[in-house]
């Protein structure tokens, strides 16, 4: 092979025509030229062999593209045009661009996200060297297997509105759960979000793991604008008359409310628990419809229950809901909730979740 010089006018031409067989000769050339090289290529030369090539490369073998995605993966100057058209080729010649080229910035990565498969996107989630923007752009497809990928790398940067976005599709995707409450940088309010669709197991690390901060909890309550009782009623389904009954009725005490369930009195239920907790209606129905316990144990501790008092809340809204006794093992998770949180972090958390039931409907 000649100079490169020699060749510059030679290969000009030949990408100039608009054959097949012209343009096939010419990747063929060009591509020999790259996997010859016994050293990097000059700056400028480079550049040339970059847009030349970057024009004809679909034409190369599959053979020749992957010779030269494996060669072009380890050099930290290689041709970007050439080396982003090929990190966007099958992913078998893909792969080794998109697992180790440092030659890659942010703008190449967020254009490779945007322009390749769901493949190609779940091996740029698992380098080591995923940034803030790289992540959005992930998401922002909505695929389980990248977002999983992506939340358990742990080099990866994640913005905390970006893993907002996340925690919501994880309220439908179970298997991206887990490894968010894994992650180190996973904010204590989005992991509070998660606790009303994760398992008692997860329930319990949330509870552990991510307690609420007085001084947040604090700044968050003044700054919280809390609608009027009937406002916050009608959203929650409460009926005039029901709104008109909290208005009027005495505080209600822990064995009102436990009577009030007991017979069977939901809704004079609902009332006494936005007495007892000074919450909404909305997060009053969450508390009572959500079926493991663990909510109604936080709940229980944070009005000043003891613990026959949530055995029995437990046992009666467990039979209600399913018509006969389950298994006792139900009941005793709940109870570990209620015996390990004390009443100033369960009394937090009940407000913590009533801010963010605020926020929620504010969005």
């Amino acid at each position: 092979m000649g100079s490169f010089k020699d060749e510059l006018k030679t290969w000009t031409t030949a990408a100039a025509s608009n054959t097949d067989e012209a343009r096939s000769a010419l990747s063929a050339k060009l591509s020999a030229f790259v996997l010859d090289a016994d050293k990097p290529m000059a700056a400028d030369e480079s550049a040339v062999v970059d847009e030349l090539l970057s024009r004809v490369i679909s034409h190369a073998e599959r053979a020749v593209r992957a010779q030269l995605a494996g060669k072009l993966s380890t050099d930290p100057a290689a041709p970007k045009k050439l080396l982003k058209t090929l990190a966007c080729d099958d992913i078998d010649i893909a792969e080794p661009i998109l697992r180790k080229s440092a030659a890659l910035a942010e703008t190449d990565l967020i254009d490779i996200v945007r322009g390749g498969q769901g493949d190609h996107r779940s091996l740029v989630a698992g380098r080591p060297d995923v940034s803030a923007g790289v992540s959005e752009a992930l998401v922002s497809f909505g695929e389980e297997n990248v977002m999983l990928r992506l939340v358990s790398n742990n080099q990866a940067e994640i913005a905390e509105e970006t893993m907002g976005d996340i925690v919501a599709y994880s309220e439908d995707m179970e298997a991206l759960r887990r490894p968010l409450l894994s992650r180190e940088d996973m904010p204590s309010c989005l992991a509070h979000k998660m606790f009303w669709w994760v398992s008692s197991a997860l329930r319990v690390h949330i509870l552990e793991n991510y307690p609420v901060d007085a001084d947040v909890l604090d700044a968050a309550l003044k700054e919280a604008t809390r609608d009027a009782i009937a406002d916050d009623a009608a959203r929650g389904g409460l009926t005039a008359e029901a709104t008109s009954i909290l208005r009027a009725a005495p505080a209600m005490k822990i064995n009102d409310f436990i009577s009030a369930i007991d017979r069977g009195d939901m809704r004079r239920a609902g009332i006494g628990l936005m007495q007892l907790l000074d919450v909404d209606a909305a997060l009053a129905k969450r508390i009572l419809t959500d079926a493991s316990g663990e909510a109604l144990a936080i709940a229980a501790r944070a009005m000043g229950a003891d613990l026959a008092q949530f055995t029995r809340l437990y046992l009666m809204l467990d039979y209600k809901r399913y018509g006969k006794p389950r298994p006792m093992g139900h009941m005793e998770r709940a109870a570990k909730v209620f015996k390990e949180i004390d009443y100033q972090r369960a009394a937090q958390t009940v407000q913590y979740w009533n801010i963010q039931n605020d926020q929620r409907r504010a969005a």
